[in-house]
């Protein structure tokens, strides 16, 4: 124990020790030796392997654009923020103040590639251009609250937002008195950073002084509106065409994308369709022998269920009501939905949508796919097992995106799971290189089981896969478990005893209270019918 109790108080007092230290501009130190801070600053903008468009650019993106959508570099040459961004040295060579930014968000409320974002924690973030904080664009989506930096009465200043790896503006304030960014000019309200990959983008935010009022004309307002697009002009441009000084302060965030602002390219029509990206790292949360480790789905499948028949189910002394509804999968969310939801007789749909660009994503011209629909959990070995799991659905030779284009091997079969455990249930789609027959690649995996199950158990999937050179692109699932309706289907078989399909069910009893209380209070009317006839029989006696 007393070991235990020292090593506690090592780690604490490591951690006490690393937070008072921190960055060279973290409050305290900047406090102390702001000079130190600035020339650090002045260091990382030269840093050429920082940020994605850094030194392994070349390596990741071996053709520039052309080696993927997500290689878009406007400057590919330049591989820091100051060669991105400044023509010369001598623009950072003015820093001589900190600039001070506050962001303040609450918690996620949204709802974003199919699936709700609830938390409840508040946020707060100073931002500091040395430290390793990524941040993510739902809560950076607001102005800071607060953006502070020293001055001299009667100066004037421009702060300006730039996205130093897309390299275009996301806001302009420009006739700054003081240190009162409401007393200026809003040429260009802060947009939220538009950065939904993985990738951690620099959006800089650079403090001009000003040599006096200026005056911004219309073709520069417009470029900052209209005309804000890479490469149309840069900050020295700016700078000239208004006689500013350099830059006197410099701040910056580090934006990783999220599944907010994946859902605001989709809500605004572009640039991108991203939600593939996020199914991607939901998927491989949960390890399975049929899904590679290094998997990067470039599909979203929307699988959509129209339950069109409402059904009261009474089985094990449980009532249960299913109601005509229209939904999605939600595959982030893990859903646990009921087996009769998604039975087989349920009208369902199945669509696509491609990762990249917005104007691209129903483009499948060219591309042929195969769907293959499991279940990894079966409880019966001699049915399914994780690497030999039950088919639900096949369809293979899918053109142009279009699912009834395809050749169908085996139907949607809904969930049956036996057992009280939720099961997943993965529906996959596979980029064939060429033609491949259906009923084949169904039987030849399959494993040897009763007829009901032929084709289906213990599907050899892995090497399906393998022998047709399937690449897996697209994946959505669900979760479902032994329910009322799976209940009923097994009292509905032949053979079967409710004593036993009941067994261990919550409220169940043999028999059940419901069906044992009409005798009860068919036996109190009768007593009661009975005294009553009694009593007024014996009151007539008497009066005779």
């Amino acid at each position: 124990m007393c070991f235990l109790k020292r090593i506690v108080t090592l780690l604490v007092y490591i951690n006490i020790v690393s937070g008072a230290h921190g960055s060279l501009c973290s409050v305290e130190n900047r406090t102390a030796d702001l000079s130190a801070c600035l020339e650090k600053i002045r260091e990382f903008l030269f840093v050429p392997n920082k940020f994605w468009f850094g030194s392994d650019y070349s390596q990741r993106c071996p053709n520039n654009e052309d080696s993927g959508v997500f290689c878009m570099n406007p400057k590919p040459s330049a591989q820091s923020i100051q060669v991105r961004l400044f023509p010369s040295t001598e623009y950072t060579a003015g820093l001589d103040r900190f600039l001070e930014m506050e962001f303040q968000s609450e918690g996620k409320n949204y709802k974003a590639c199919g699936n709700t974002y609830k938390t409840t924690e508040s946020w707060s973030y100073s931002a500091d251009p040395l430290s390793d904080m990524v941040v993510y664009p739902w809560y950076v989506k607001n102005f800071p609250i607060s953006v502070k930096w020293n001055y001299t009465v009667g100066d004037y200043f421009t702060l300006m937002v730039y996205d130093a790896g897309y390299l275009t503006s996301n806001g302009l304030h420009i006739n700054i008195q003081h240190d009162d960014i409401t007393s200026g000019e809003v040429v260009r309200h802060y947009g939220q950073p538009l950065i939904g990959t993985d990738i951690k983008n620099p959006y800089v935010f650079m403090l001009f002084k000003q040599n006096g009022m200026i005056t911004l004309s219309e073709a520069w307002r417009e470029k900052f509106t209209t005309g804000n697009v890479a490469g149309a002009w840069t900050i020295e441009d700016f700078t000239t065409a208004v006689n500013m000084s350099g830059l006197v302060a410099v701040n910056w965030i580090v934006v990783s994308g999220d599944e907010w602002i994946a859902q605001k390219m989709l809500d605004t029509q572009g640039p991108y369709s991203l939600c593939p990206l996020y199914a991607t790292k939901a998927l491989l949360e949960k390890p399975r022998p049929f899904i590679p480790s290094n998997t990067q789905l470039s599909v979203w499948i929307d699988f959509k269920f129209m339950v069109d028949v409402s059904s009261t189910i009474n089985v094990c002394c449980k009532t249960s009501t299913y109601t005509p509804r229209n939904f999605t999968l939600n595959p982030i969310g893990n859903e646990l939905l009921s087996t009769y939801d998604v039975r087989s007789e349920t009208p369902h749909v199945l669509s696509f949508s491609k990762l990249g660009l917005y104007a691209e994503r129903h483009n499948f011209t060219g591309d042929m796919y195969t769907i293959i629909a499991i279940d990894p959990d079966v409880p019966l070995p001699t049915v399914g097992t994780p690497e030999r799991p039950i088919l639900h659905g096949l369809v293979t030779n899918i053109v142009n995106g279009n699912l009834k284009e395809g050749e169908k091997g085996l139907s949607w079969t809904g969930p049956y799971p036996p057992n009280d455990s939720p099961h997943y249930y993965y529906t996959l789609l596979y980029k064939q290189q060429s033609a491949i027959n259906a009923t084949e690649l169904m039987y030849k995996y399959a494993g040897d089981c009763e007829e009901r199950l032929a084709g289906r158990c213990l599907y050899n999937i892995n090497q399906a896969v393998h022998d047709n050179n399937l690449v897996l692109v697209g994946a959505t699932w669900f979760r479902s478990q032994k329910d009322a309706y799976v209940l009923e289907r097994q009292l509905n078989a032949t053979g079967s005893v409710e004593a036993e399909v009941c067994k261990g069910q919550p409220g169940y009893k043999d028999p059940c209270t419901t069906s044992a209380a009409p005798t009860s209070l068919s036996s109190i009317l009768k007593a009661c019918t009975f005294w009553l006839i009694s009593t007024v029989t014996m009151s007539f006696v008497k009066s005779c």
